[in-house]
């Protein structure tokens, strides 16, 4: 009978040899910044779409204020239309 041999803990780390950690550590960075340049790179489109919800955002900011201003304007219209005259500066109610 042939034993298996003993797989390797999972959850023990690996020796690091030093030599091995300082030869990668001294390999041009060049393939590091490369890959680091992709990974990072924004999708395609994205200026574009960006700029596009920006401007619908904007649009609809300015439809709610431009509604408001109207209801504000109403109200103080009818405020005026419904309230009673000042009294004039002599006291007569003309």
């Amino acid at each position: 009978m042939t034993q298996t041999p003993a797989e390797p803990d999972p959850t023990e780390e690996p020796e690091l040899d030093p030599q091995e950690i300082d030869a990668a550590l001294a390999e041009p960075a060049d393939d590091v910044r490369a890959g680091l340049a992709v990974l990072l790179a924004p999708p395609d489109g994205m200026a574009e779409r960006a700029t596009a919800e920006l401007k619908e955002r904007l649009l609809e900011k300015r439809t709610i204020a431009a509604a408001f201003d109207l209801l504000v304007l109403g109200v103080r219209t009818g405020r005026l239309l419904i309230s009673p005259d000042p009294p004039t500066a002599d006291g007569d109610d003309a």
